[in-house]
């Protein structure tokens, strides 16, 4: 071989680079696993990996005081939501269970619920005992609505309060009847008007008579007219009381029924037996 030339070397024959079939993958053995499925593997006690993650898990979650949190962070794909998870499950079954919190509305500040604490796992039979009791009452509640006992109250007070507006129209009628008036009903409420003969005097014969005779004529009304608005302020004043005794009558009408309601229903699913 000359000098400065390198060997090549003969290439080698190709039956020497062919592999067998049964060298293109590994063979397991499913009788030397000593398992059907991996269902019959015990689960795993301890977290593979992440030595220092597990540490600072057990240190944050043994730290029970308020206003403490555990902040897990990492690359997509690293395990840190599996690892936080399964750890926090396994610790969580070693505990005792805790309490049902339930938060109810509070009719008198919706913004802030009540809460209720329960036993575990009463939460949901109590959920399901109220929603019962609220189908229930919104079908009661309209039924007893009405009601002879209830249609007969309401009509007592309604009609006492028509026929107190209507005394006390009279009386005023009456009254200004004295000074040659009379109430007449407007669009806009009640209106004094000069009467002669006990009917009103037309507004056409009123502007011809004397400008003496019109200016008493005036000082009467305006009298009148104050006695009128008392008249007014009077039947607010009772229209308001028959709405409040309405209202109270409803009021008491479902208290009626929540009340006899049979407390086996509620009590019983707060673990106290009922009385």
């Amino acid at each position: 071989m000359p000098p400065g030339k390198k060997k090549v070397p003969s290439p080698l024959p190709a039956e020497s680079l062919e592999l067998p079939i049964t060298a293109l993958r590994m063979v397991c053995d499913p009788d030397s696993l000593g398992y059907a499925t991996t269902d019959d593997l015990p689960d795993l006690e301890n977290i593979i990996g992440q030595p220092r993650a597990l540490r600072a898990l057990q240190l944050g979650s043994e730290i029970t005081g308020p206003g403490y949190n555990i902040f897990v962070m990492g690359q997509p794909g690293s395990g840190r939501t599996t690892l936080s998870k399964e750890y926090l499950e396994r610790m969580a079954a070693s505990m005792p269970a805790p309490d049902d919190w339930c938060y109810v509305n509070n009719f008198a500040n919706e913004r802030k619920p009540k809460v209720i604490r329960l036993p575990a796992g009463r939460e949901i039979i109590f959920r399901q005992a109220i929603t019962e009791l609220v189908t229930r009452f919104a079908s009661d509640i309209p039924r007893t609505f009405e009601s002879d006992e209830f249609l007969h109250e309401r009509d007592r007070l309604v009609s006492d309060l028509k026929h107190a507006q209507e005394s006390e129209f009279l009386q005023l009628q009456q009254h200004v009847e004295k000074f040659n008036f009379t109430i007449v009903r407007t669009a806009s409420g009640f209106a004094l008007a000069p009467t002669e003969g006990g009917k009103p005097i037309p507004s056409e014969e009123l502007a011809q008579l004397p400008s003496e005779q019109k200016g008493k004529l005036g000082e009467v009304e305006k009298k009148l007219g104050e006695d009128v608005q008392t008249m007014i302020n009077r039947l607010k004043e009772s229209e308001k009381t028959t709405f409040h005794q309405l209202q109270e009558l409803v009021s008491r009408t479902v208290q009626f029924i929540i009340s006899t309601a049979d407390p086996t229903d509620t009590t019983c699913f707060f673990g106290i037996p009922p009385g």
